[in-house]
C-alpha cells in the first residue's frame, strides 16, 4: 500500500486484528505517524509485526537506516514503537541462519537455470 503525505490509512477505527510491516519499515519517511495509524486501526489487543532484514536498498531508504548495525535497528523500530504511544508488551526476536535465496547471474543462460531449478526426473 502506498500512503499519502502526511500517512493516513483508508480504513475505520478498530477493524483489523492485526497487521503487518514486512521489510518495508527501512523505506518509511514518516515511521512514528504510520505507527498510530496502524494503532488507530487495531482492534484492542490486536498485534502489529514488523519484520525486516538485513537485505535492502540503501538508495530507497531512509539515510539513518544505512548507517546503523543491523542490531541498532532493531533498537530504532522499538524507538517508532515507544515513540507511537500506543503499543503495549513489545518484544523482539532476531532469527539467523537461513540460506539466501537463488542468485541469478546474467552469465548462466536462462535454459540451463531452468534445468538446475527442475526437479529430478522431470
Amino acid at each position: 500500500m502506498i500512503l499519502t503525505n502526511p500517512p493516513v490509512l483508508p480504513y475505520e477505527d478498530a477493524g483489523f486484528d492485526h497487521a503487518v510491516c514486512s521489510l518495508s519499515v527501512e523505506y518509511l519517511t514518516h515511521p512514528v505517524t504510520v505507527f498510530k495509524e496502524v494503532a488507530r486501526v487495531l482492534k484492542p489487543g490486536g498485534r502489529f509485526i514488523v519484520s525486516f532484514s538485513n537485505r535492502w536498498f540503501p538508495e530507497k531508504s531512509i539515510s539513518l537506516w544505512e548507517n546503523l548495525h543491523e542490531f541498532e535497528r532493531v533498537g530504532l523500530v522499538m524507538a517508532f514503537f515507544d515513540s507511537a504511544g500506543c503499543f503495549k508488551d513489545l518484544e523482539t526476536r532476531s532469527v539467523r541462519g537461513y540460506p539466501r535465496p537463488l542468485t541469478i547471474h546474467t552469465s548462466i543462460k536462462p535454459s540451463c537455470l531452468i534445468r538446475s531449478m527442475s526437479l529430478p526426473g522431470l
